[in-house]
């Protein structure tokens, strides 16, 4: 039996995305875009040390995350700053995000909101999903994932996942389905848009995780990179049997805080709570079917690359179509 580990990051890589059908149903469709097999190879089969130059808006995100969530919540080395004008004076979005940091810690006390650095920040999550057959071949399907805070308690009362994000703007509508790479992460004024890919695969694995196989993924990523911290204490101690139990009926949030200084009239946070249900579980299976389908084809095909419009000249890995332009 050949075994296939699933994350939220990957089925996104491979151009997955789940998205709501309107802002007047709580259904949800999986929208399917080209991928290139190369990119997936690179990252997430040969674990290839890319190089990559984080963009603005990535840096102000792990900045800010890293003032909510503590030092321990980026891999590598924290962003503790960001980039300052000539004369070293924080620029306005520095500020407003200093702004948002102090939000989240008034939102955390008014809602009972426990976020404990290094006990229930950054928590590493994975479990079985299912054994499946694809021309005549058994694949034994995983998940994982990470969780950006979990085990905690919100509202003094209800047991969840937080999924914290920081936006430019918590109004903006715009989503494109023919391009939900790019405009699927954002659209917060129109929740129902934002990729679920990562909240789906986080309900799915709190509501069926074991601590002896995230313990497993773990010491496969302490192999794969001796940099990171062994936090196999801190999961044992944490994800206790009581824990196990409580997450079976698991919410998770999310929380969302906003920067743009050219809207200081709109509220710049929301708080938005994402249920599970049998339609959800249904649409995470069609998820999980069309990546393991596109995982065997792209193995069986020797993830060769295939160029993507727009995409391959900023594509962080080597390869033959990034110097040429690609027509749509």
């Amino acid at each position: 039996m050949k075994h296939i580990i699933l994350s939220s990051e990957l089925t996104k890589t491979m151009g997955l995305y789940v998205c709501g059908k309107s802002a007047f149903t709580s259904e949800e469709e999986l929208v399917k875009i080209d991928f290139c097999p190369k990119l997936v190879h690179a990252r997430f089969v040969a674990n290839e040390k890319i190089e990559e130059e984080p963009s603005l808006s990535i840096l102000q995100g792990r900045y800010f995350k890293t003032r909510c969530l503590g030092l321990d919540h980026i891999d590598g080395e924290p962003v503790t700053d960001l980039p300052r004008q000539s004369n070293n004076k924080k620029k306005i979005s520095h500020v407003r995000i200093d702004e948002r940091v102090t939000d989240f810690k008034k939102l955390s006390a008014e809602r009972g909101l426990q976020v404990i650095e290094g006990w229930n920040t950054r928590m590493p999550l994975a479990a079985k999903y299912a054994d499946m057959t694809y021309a005549g071949e058994h694949y034994r399907v995983w998940m994982k994932d990470e969780a950006d805070v979990f085990p905690t308690i919100i509202d003094y009362s209800t047991f969840g996942i937080i999924n914290l994000k920081l936006s430019k703007d918590v109004g903006n509508e715009y989503f494109d389905v023919r391009n939900p790479h790019y405009t699927s992460a954002a659209c917060w004024g129109t929740p129902w848009n934002i990729s679920k890919n990562e909240a789906l695969f986080q309900h799915f694995i709190a509501r069926n995780m074991d601590v002896k196989t995230i313990l497993d993924f773990h010491a496969n990523d302490l192999k794969n990179n001796p940099e990171m911290e062994d936090q196999s204490e801190r999961i044992k101690t944490v994800l206790t049997d009581q824990v196990i139990r409580l997450s079976e009926n698991t919410t998770l949030f999310y929380i969302i805080f906003g920067h743009d200084p050219s809207t200081p009239q709109r509220p710049q946070q929301k708080v938005i709570e994402y249920k599970w249900n049998s339609g959800r579980d249904a649409v995470l299976r069609e998820l999980v079917v069309e990546a393991v389908n596109r995982w065997v084809t792209a193995e069986a095909e020797g993830w060769k690359a295939e160029p993507i419009p727009h995409a391959c000249k900023s594509c962080p890995i080597k390869c033959e179509f990034k110097t040429k332009d690609i027509q749509v």
